[in-house]
């Protein structure tokens, strides 16, 4: 495994702004919160049904804009923008995004991996991103054999921040805390992941 980073500076600091927002021109990133869609097809009625504001994706977006603001950011909730995993794929394909980030929780295992399965078909030089507590709860290989690019541990405002700007850099992201990459043969943990609430929640 390769050094890791410690990601410093990057959260609180607006240089070179103007440089980033004209690389992030004409990119585009959906992140979709998984919450609430699940297989109806093994059960009769859904065991969660509450809905409410996607904060995560919501924070995500806010911290994003602030250094990428160029970046064009889809927001897509479960009920609101999409009403089944059908919808779901059409959007994606139909938006033909550079960056897609799903929040995934337990709820969601039987159709995370159908479902990037999906949207790869459609989007086969897109990153493929997965976060939320399902993830950063497992963080084990059963994620191996699923067509996400990278897994996000804990928090990941700053860390996906940083990815962005890597991939637009064309540069390297695998030493990235709080960021498992995806290698197929293995996935590659035991980097400690950022804190946001640690490092510029009160800058925002």
């Amino acid at each position: 495994m390769s050094e890791l980073l410690q990601i410093k500076g990057h959260d609180i600091s607006l240089e070179n702004s103007d440089v980033w927002a004209e690389k992030a021109r004409g990119k585009k990133l959906v992140l979709i919160d998984l919450a609430n869609c699940e297989d109806m097809t093994i059960k009769k009625r859904r065991s969660i049904n509450v809905y409410g504001f996607p904060i995560g994706i919501m924070s995500l977006a806010t911290y994003l804009k602030r250094f990428l603001s160029t970046l064009e950011i889809k927001l897509m909730d479960f009920g609101i923008e999409y009403s089944s995993e059908e919808e779901l794929i059409e959007i994606i394909k139909n938006e033909k995004p550079d960056f897609i980030g799903f929040r995934a929780i337990s709820a969601n295992l039987r159709i995370l991996g159908p479902l990037l399965a999906e949207v790869r078909k459609f989007c086969p030089d897109s990153l493929i991103m997965v976060g939320g507590p399902y993830v950063s709860e497992k963080n084990t290989d059963e994620f191996v054999d699923t067509d996400a690019d990278a897994f996000f541990i804990g928090e990941a405002e700053a860390s996906l921040l940083e990815v962005l700007k890597r991939v637009l850099d064309k540069k390297d992201y695998s030493d990235i805390s709080g960021v498992a990459i995806n290698k197929k043969e293995y996935y590659v943990d035991g980097k400690p992941s950022l804190s946001f609430w640690e490092n510029g929640f009160n800058r925002i």
